[in-house]
């Protein structure tokens, strides 16, 4: 064979071995991506093996054994934020089993584009330390750690809500069911208080800004060119209703069989029904309204921009304007009884009223931040939430409003509540939070004492959940006298001496942390 057809011969095999790497490839990604890593693994090794990316696959079929590497994390931006930020992970054989970890703990909202990208939210109660991807292959683990900013703690835990789409609405019917929707006709249940979001199909691609359920089963939504969608079982199944508009609609409010929708323009629309048939009502104003909310079946309250305030008390045959008391654009309202309410809107905007709307008087809510939603439990106790993270809360009407520890910088968009305590807020990136103690810091909880007794300046362990990290300015207390000396200090258990003057007898042993003062147990103190 001469040199020139040799050279001819090689580069034919060279190029039908490139051609076989990539079919190959193309056949292990199809495989990958259906959840086929499994039977990738299950075949019998056979044949020799052509090298592909990190990886090996055998020529001899593509469901032999793979000896496939872990993933490799090659980088990932942003390298710092606080829980709720979303991270972009690029690398290698990320599979779409992937389990991402910061510092050890789970990720949310794990999107992966095989092989070489994912994004994931960083989780409530992470720190900063490596990232971490799991496949059914192995472990891959970054070079370099994440930073966690902000607060560690938070009285709002995130959620793996299964989407990036901006989230703009919330139903929350009890403490464990409730919906969330959004861009793109997103809509999503959980019925384990927020543990597991699923996917419900909306037959549209409009975007969602408010939900509705007035029960387990019936509930509504809305959104852009008029779009409003009705279900009968819980979310099963949507069906699209006649509005008779194609205006942007911002907003539902449901007792029962009446719903009100407003929206762009001034747009005011009413159903009797449950849906079926809907009539638009005269607002008197061109103004766009966002939101509205009703306390019975002829008492309704509609805000909307330059501070518009609409009220009807006849079912809305009539609306009538109020005055604000502002000219910002008013963004969310909640009412509590026909006289006790709340409207939020841009620069941190508050007004309350007690008289039904006669008169709107401003509070301060001590942020510049854009509210975009505001919603109460009694006349007392409110929440409202908005950009960067922000959330406030109100016990007292609304003389003070105080920030809560959210732990995230992104946008929040609606909030609700099912009871003082079980409540969720959802926001841009699909980030969905919950609490189950009104978004407060949950208070440390003392477990045991051991020993249960002893003289002053023995040696006490106390173990509980919750005690933070490190002391800071946390101490116990036993019986109002407080330990000087400790030994150690975790989230589970602290170690320290009773106090030289404690009293005699049996007394009382709580802890205080940041967060607040635990439960008490008793210690008997000897002579």
């Amino acid at each position: 064979m001469s040199r020139s057809s040799s050279a001819a011969s090689t580069g034919r095999h060279l190029r039908m071995a490139a051609g076989a790497a990539v079919a190959l490839g193309l056949v292990l990604g199809v495989l990958l991506a259906a959840g086929g890593a499994a039977a990738l693994r299950a075949g019998p090794a056979a044949g020799p093996a052509l090298a592909v990316g990190p990886g090996h696959v055998p020529f001899s079929s593509p469901l032999a054994s793979v000896p496939l590497k872990p993933p490799e994390i090659v980088s990932f931006s942003p390298t710092r934020g606080p829980v709720g930020t979303v991270v972009t992970v690029q690398g290698y054989w990320f599979a779409t089993d992937a389990q991402v970890r910061f510092n050890g703990v789970l990720a949310t909202g794990v999107h992966v584009s095989p092989f070489t990208q994912l994004q994931c939210t960083v989780p409530a109660g992470a720190t900063s330390g490596p990232i971490t991807v799991t496949t059914s292959f192995g472990t891959g683990s970054s070079a370099a750690g994440f930073t966690v900013t902000g607060a560690s703690t938070s009285g709002w835990n995130a959620q793996a809500s299964g989407t990036t789409q901006t989230l703009r609405a919330t139903a929350v019917l009890t403490a464990r069911q409730s919906w969330a929707a959004g861009d793109g006709g997103t809509i999503l249940v959980t019925s384990d208080g927020g543990t597991t979001w699923r996917p419900q199909t909306s037959g549209t691609t409009a975007d969602l800004s408010s939900v509705v359920f007035v029960d387990a089963l019936h509930g509504m939504a809305a959104g852009d060119g008029g779009t409003i969608l009705v279900t009968s079982d819980g979310g099963s199944s949507w069906d699209r209703a006649t509005s008779g508009t194609t205006a942007d609609l911002s907003s539902l409010t449901a007792l029962g069989a009446t719903v009100w929708a407003v929206g762009e323009g001034g747009t005011i629309l009413v159903t009797r029904d449950g849906g079926g048939r809907w009539t638009e009502q005269t607002s008197g104003t061109s103004a766009d309204l966002n939101a509205v909310d009703s306390t019975d079946s002829t008492h309704a309250w509609a805000v909307g921009d330059s501070g518009t305030v609409l009220v009807t008390e006849d079912g809305g045959t009539t609306w009538t304007g109020q005055s604000s008391g502002t000219r910002t654009d008013l963004t969310s309202v909640t009412m509590s009884g026909d006289s006790k309410g709340w409207a939020v809107g841009d620069s941190g905007t508050i007004v309350a009223t007690g008289n039904g709307g006669a008169t709107w008087t401003e509070q301060s809510s001590g942020t510049s931040s854009g509210l975009t939603a505001v919603t109460s439990f009694g006349e007392k106790r409110g929440w409202a939430a908005g950009s960067h993270g922000t959330i406030l809360v109100t016990s007292d009407g609304g003389t003070i409003w105080k920030p809560q520890a959210t732990g995230s910088f992104a946008d929040l968009d609606a909030l609700g509540f099912s009871d003082a305590d079980h409540g969720l807020v959802v926001g841009s990136g699909g980030l969905i939070m919950v609490t189950a103690t009104g978004g407060e810091l949950p208070k440390p909880v003392l477990l045991k004492l051991t020993p249960a007794s002893g003289k002053r300046k023995a040696l006490v362990v106390l173990t509980g959940l919750r005690f933070r990290s490190t002391r800071a300015y946390g101490y116990v207390s036993f019986g109002g006298k407080k330990s000087t000396a400790y030994y150690a200090w975790s989230d589970t258990s602290i170690t320290c001496r009773v106090p030289a003057k404690a009293k005699l007898g049996k007394v009382k042993v709580t802890v205080t942390s940041a967060t607040g003062r635990s439960n008490a147990k008793s210690f008997r103190v000897k002579r």
